[in-house]
């Protein structure tokens, strides 16, 4: 069976939302007891209605790891769980893990107790001592999310849209707060999708429009969407989530660290900066601070369109100059920064802007254009500074080919309707145009 896990004091009904969407808490927690967070072991059946206090935020956390980074999961909650008194008073921290079947990956969660593919858990600050404990709630069979468990017969395919709006809606309307943080934790491609779920769809991802579908028109607003995955600092992805709504984002352009985000220094961090609230930038800015991998960045998506038409005037003027037929721009796409991005062929947007600077002269029409591009980028793009062999990197990523598709313009173009309806010319560049 599914569980859900909240941090919380547990004092105030919750109102609003169907009672298929509600969530029961213990209204007894000293017969209920501490779950280590080492071995996973959990209470179940959990069912007195007794619901949650408000706070300002929810950070969510929608963890993946039904694949090989299973092994990684605990110890993410466990720095989740050495740091969430310090935010207890403020925010509640909610974590949905589908993991790997039992025994595939020797450390994994599975081996260290877990009785289930997929559990979503709990943190509660401990009352009469230090620390936190992690603690599983029921999910409502009645609800959406429940009725996605019983259909993968106590699975969840974590690759699909309808799963991660349902298990977002179900938080949202049972973790009762004003802000909403998005965490999506996995394996990440850029532009081809996020998300990899072994069990169900092993050559699958949720498509950049598919993610931006789920995240629309939520019952409340989400305030940010970070990627703890690799690739996701990525045009088509910030496009989908603006899409949707989502003002800000938090990504990164290269590969991650498989250990990625340090929760626990997020949360102390995000604790220190704390003065009469806590802000989404705060949070995103926290978590850009204590990466400690290549690249890291936080997007103003709010200014999103302005960079679309920025998008539209540069390619428009790169096709007019021959495309990638022009010598210049061959030498610029040589020298622009790069990503192993395993075939999607990621580029440093900022970096390809310098470049074209570098190869045309600065009253062309190009030169111009991609002046306008950079600006955008240092206006809306916090980063902390690469490592050095990115060093280039401004902070988003885009499919750019050198000297044709490579046999990928296709794939990219069935996944960018929606940049193809702002940003056409560009569209066409990046596919091979002239």
């Amino acid at each position: 069976m599914l569980r859900l896990a909240f941090d919380s004091d547990l004092r105030t009904q919750v109102t609003g939302g169907s009672s298929a969407d509600r969530v029961s808490t213990p209204t007894n927690r000293k017969s209920q007891g501490a779950v280590p967070v080492a071995d996973f072991t959990a209470n179940s059946g959990i069912s007195p209605n007794v619901s949650l206090l408000r706070k300002e935020w929810t950070l969510f956390v929608y963890m993946a790891a039904d694949n090989d980074l299973e092994t990684y999961a605990p110890k993410d909650l466990a720095e989740i769980r050495k740091r969430y008194p310090q935010v207890a008073h403020f925010a509640h921290v909610v974590v949905l893990i589908d993991g790997a079947k039992a025994g595939k990956y020797p450390n994994g969660g599975k081996n260290k107790g877990w009785s289930s593919g997929t559990r979503l858990l709990l943190f509660e600050e401990r009352k009469n001592s230090s620390g936190s404990i992690m603690r599983e709630l029921s999910v409502d069979p009645n609800s959406s999310l429940g009725v996605l468990i019983a259909r993968g017969k106590g699975e969840l395919a974590t690759e699909q849209g309808e799963t991660l709006r349902a298990a977002v809606t179900y938080v949202m309307r049972n973790v009762p707060a004003r802000r909403f943080f998005l965490d999506i934790w996995g394996h990440g491609r850029g532009w081809p999708g996020v998300v990899q779920d072994e069990t169900s769809g092993k050559n699958k991802r949720m498509a950049p429009a598919t993610l931006g579908s789920a995240l629309s028109d939520l019952p409340c607003p989400l305030d940010a969407v970070g990627f703890d995955a690799c690739f996701m600092g990525n045009l088509l992805i910030a496009s989908a989530l603006a899409r949707a709504g989502v003002p800000l984002m938090v990504g990164s352009e290269e590969e991650q660290e498989k250990t990625g985000w340090r929760y626990d220094q997020v949360l102390e961090m995000v604790s220190q900066r704390r003065r009469n609230e806590v802000s989404a930038q705060d949070i995103a800015t926290s978590i850009v601070d204590t990466y400690t991998g290549a690249t890291q960045a936080s997007i103003d998506l709010r200014r999103l369109p302005m960079l679309h038409s920025h998008l539209e005037r540069m390619g428009a003027a790169l096709l007019a100059a021959g495309g990638m037929k022009n010598k210049q721009v061959q030498l610029a796409l040589e020298s622009v920064q790069r990503y192993s991005d395993d075939g999607a062929i990621l580029a440093d947007l900022g970096s390809f802007c310098d470049a074209l600077k570098d190869n045309f002269k600065s009253s062309s029409p190009v030169a111009l254009a991609a002046a306008r591009v950079k600006c955008w980028l240092k206006a809306n793009v916090y980063q902390r500074k690469p490592r050095d062999d990115v060093w280039d990197s401004h902070g988003l990523s885009v499919f750019l080919p050198d000297y044709g598709d490579r046999g990928m313009g296709s794939a990219f173009k069935r996944l960018a309707e929606h940049l193809q309806e702002v940003s056409p010319h560009w569209v066409e560049f990046v596919t091979g145009g002239k």
